[in-house]
């Protein structure tokens, strides 16, 4: 019996002419063999199967010859066209092959480009090596800067130190200038009553002369009546003593009464002698004593104005010389100021240099990165690329390890067959590798790869993982919510002079809606966290959603503080009875600023974090109520763990008590004020006069404050207790009552500020 042998790779035109043309079945039958051609053949497959056509045409010879003919010229035709497929076969392949090499030198000079491109790379890191050595180099620059600002500012002190000293000495010595001036004025004032007195003893004395004078003339000329009377009072004696002679009987004696009366004139001239003497003695004297005590004043006058004029001089040249150290010093200190600020221009500017080099640095960086990205990919395509030629040669190369089993002779045998695949080929079948070993299924494995190629070349070369839709559904979820909470505008400038950064809040467009009409009251909360005690609020802008501030506001803030703190523009929507809610906020990390140039821009408003509440300290009060003598007494024991406010990390905090009726300020008082402490001990009592009637309407607000001698006193923290408070203070206020003339002590829990001050606010609304 003979048959042809079947070779298992079959051409595509063979195997369009066998399966795919339509031509009669012809069965032969040699004895029990019945070789069959169907016009219809079912898909090629690794299992052997029965090719059948509907319609069936049947032909028995009994010739020998004419079968043998037949077979013969059908194995020549076969032979013919294998041949011409696998020259087909074979210029394909070669054609596959120089593509293969072209594609294996394309991938050397990638590989090679990349290696170069990865030196290149390595040597820009180490070359601009530093964002960590600039930054080093920058931060080792600005400590010296900030050492010598300290140096300067320290010297900067002293001097202002100094100069409060001198001003302190010139304020003394003014103070003593006018005093010695007050003094020389006094003392010019008694030298001219000296003066004035003295001229006055003067004419005193000129006039005393003069008496002295007029009384001596006034003496002689008594004295020349005197003698004249006497002469006269001789001439009549002698003259009675001649009548006394020659009357001597008849007239009485007058010689003893003469004698008597010119001894009473002398006696009284004698007397009036003495008198006028010791007087003008006297006035002599006393005029003498008084001249002398004025010329000891003038001269001891004339003495202290010389020396306050000597002490005067002096104090002119002190101040002149203080003067013009104080001239010295603040025009050093102005130089200093001016380097100074010529200094940090300078570094200000080399600071941007640096800042805009390493800009440019990681912009390079990251096309560098890339275009490595870029690279990476189209290796990666080619790697794929390859992996399927290497799978394509490795085909090629088992269909040659195959071969032709038997020859032409073999090709009919018991009865037509499908094709037989040898083992490799059928696990590479088997395990699922998408190409054929004919012409056809070789070009349709071709244009797959290719397929392939090509969508490695589009797409990305990592694959996403299974999760990743998932995950951008929800990130375009949450993008719709934040889109839905609106938008803010707004614009940032820093002033490196005078190290203010001016936050300006100009407007804000399709915020969402809080109020059940469709409206929001929106107003802006700006701060730099962490510092969360200087914070600004915009105007409230009632029932709108795109309101317009164009309000701006400043913090004073060194540069080299603010890479730590993080800008936050937060949009709430006022609400009057209650706490107010947060629609959205923009935060802003001032280390990703490049504050070189003014900036306005547009930001979506994203949802705010929910913080945990700040705790603020708790503080402990006692009351106790008399209702006999309507007496309140609030006594302020002590509080603990208070807030840090100021910079060393603690605080001076003192407490305010105020009686608040219906919203109304009754009476206030404060304690006092404990220094450098967040656990206080006061145990200070206040007491105030309320009658039993009007307990009900009263609220007691505690307030903590932390005490600056500077600016504003900034609130700690805020309760209050009454009949109209809720939790601890209700419960602390009706346990007051409940216990007349009895203190009831209670541990509270601070607040902030605004939030008992809308409770206060919406108790006083609703009476």
């Amino acid at each position: 019996m003979s048959s042809l042998g079947y070779d298992p790779y079959y051409t595509s035109s063979l195997y369009k002419r066998w399966y795919a043309e339509p031509s009669p079945r012809v069965v032969v039958t040699r004895g029990r063999t019945h070789p069959a051609y169907s016009s219809h053949a079912p898909p090629l497959s690794s299992s052997r199967k029965q090719y059948s056509s509907p319609s069936r045409v049947l032909f028995s010879s009994s010739s020998p010859a004419s079968s043998l003919e037949l077979e013969l010229s059908q194995a020549a035709q076969i032979s013919s066209e294998f041949r011409t497929v696998r020259t087909q076969e074979r210029s394909q392949l070669q054609e596959l092959n120089d593509r293969f090499a072209g594609f294996i030198e394309r991938v050397r000079e990638l590989e090679q480009q990349n290696r170069a491109l990865e030196a290149e790379l390595l040597l820009l890191r180490q070359k601009h090596a530093e964002p960590s050595r600039l930054r080093a180099l920058y931060e080792q620059e600005a400590r010296s800067l900030r050492a010598a600002v300290d140096e300067a500012s320290a010297e900067h002190q002293a001097v202002l130190g100094q100069r409060d000293r001198l001003e302190q000495t010139l304020s003394s010595l003014q103070s003593r200038y006018e005093e010695e001036m007050l003094a020389r004025e006094e003392a010019e004032a008694r030298l001219m009553e000296a003066r004035r007195e003295a001229d006055e003893a003067a004419l005193g004395k000129a006039e005393l002369e003069k008496g002295v004078e007029t009384l001596l003339e006034e003496l002689a000329f008594l004295k020349r009546i005197h003698e004249g009377e006497v002469a006269e009072l001789q001439t009549q004696v002698q003259l009675g003593v001649q009548v006394a002679v020659e009357s001597e009987a008849a007239t009485p004696d007058l010689s003893g009464a003469l004698r008597d009366i010119r001894s009473q004139y002398e006696r009284l001239a004698a007397r009036n002698m003495q008198t006028a003497e010791e007087w003008f003695k006297s006035k002599v004297g006393s005029l003498t004593e008084t001249v002398v005590q004025h010329t000891n004043a003038v001269k001891s006058s004339k003495d202290e104005a010389g020396e306050y004029r000597r002490q005067l001089q002096s104090r002119l040249l002190e101040i002149d010389a203080c003067r013009g150290l104080n001239e010295s010093l603040e025009r050093q200190l102005h130089e200093i100021e001016d380097k100074q600020s010529a200094e940090i221009a300078t570094m200000h500017d080399t600071i941007a240099e640096l800042e805009n080099d390493l800009r440019g640095t990681k912009q390079e960086m990251a096309r560098y990165l890339k275009e490595y990205q870029d690279l990476l990919n189209v290796k990666m395509a080619l790697d794929i690329e390859i992996a399927a030629y290497r799978k394509l040669l490795e085909g090629e190369e088992s269909r040659f390890s195959v071969g032709v089993h038997g020859g032409v002779a073999s090709l009919y045998t018991h009865a037509m067959a499908p094709p037989i695949f040898t083992r490799p080929i059928l696990s590479s079948l088997s395990s699922g590798t998408s190409y054929l070993l004919t012409s056809r299924l070789l070009s349709s494995s071709v244009s797959t790869t290719e397929g392939l190629i090509s969508a490695s070349h589009a797409q990305p070369a990592e694959s996403s993982p299974p999760g990743e839709e998932e995950v951008k559904e929800k990130e375009e979820e949450e993008e719709k919510e934040q889109e839905k909470l609106g938008k803010l505008q707004y614009s940032i400038d820093y002033d490196f002079e005078n190290t203010k950064l001016t936050v300006g809040i100009l407007q804000a467009a399709d915020l969402m809606s809080m109020d059940s009409g469709g409206t929001s009251d929106p107003y802006v909360r700006v701060l730099l966290h962490p510092d969360k005690k200087k914070k600004f609020d915009t105007k409230v802008h009632k029932k709108t959603l795109n309101p317009v501030f164009n309000e701006t506001f400043v913090f004073k803030v060194p540069y080299e503080e603010l890479g730590g703190k993080t800008l936050m523009m937060s949009v709430y929507d006022y609400d009057r009875f209650s706490k107010h809610d947060v629609i959205g906020e923009v935060k802003l990390p001032m280390n990703t600023i490049d504050l070189g140039r003014p900036i306005e821009e547009w930001r979506d408003l994203e949802s705010a974090d929910q913080e945990e509440p700040e705790k603020l300290g708790d503080i402990c009060i006692s009351l106790r109520y008399v209702p006999t003598a309507g007496k309140l007494t609030v006594c302020i024991l002590e509080a603990k763990n208070l807030k840090k406010m100021d910079a060393c990390g603690l605080s001076d905090p003192y407490v305010k008590i105020q009686l608040l009726q219906g919203g109304k300020r009754l009476k206030k008082k404060k304690t006092t004020v404990k220094k450098n402490t967040l656990n206080p001990y006061y145990n200070e009592s206040f007491s105030f006069e309320i009658p039993l009637e009007q307990m009900q309407k009263i609220l007691v607000v505690v307030t903590v404050f932390d005490y600056d001698k500077i600016g504003k006193n900034d609130a700690i923290g805020k309760i209050f207790v009454g009949s109209k408070a809720t939790g601890l203070g209700l419960k602390h206020w009706s346990d007051m009552l409940a216990n007349p003339r009895r203190p009831i002590a209670q541990w509270h829990a601070l607040q902030p500020e605004e939030d008992i001050d809308g409770q206060l606010a919406a108790l006083a609304a609703k009476k």
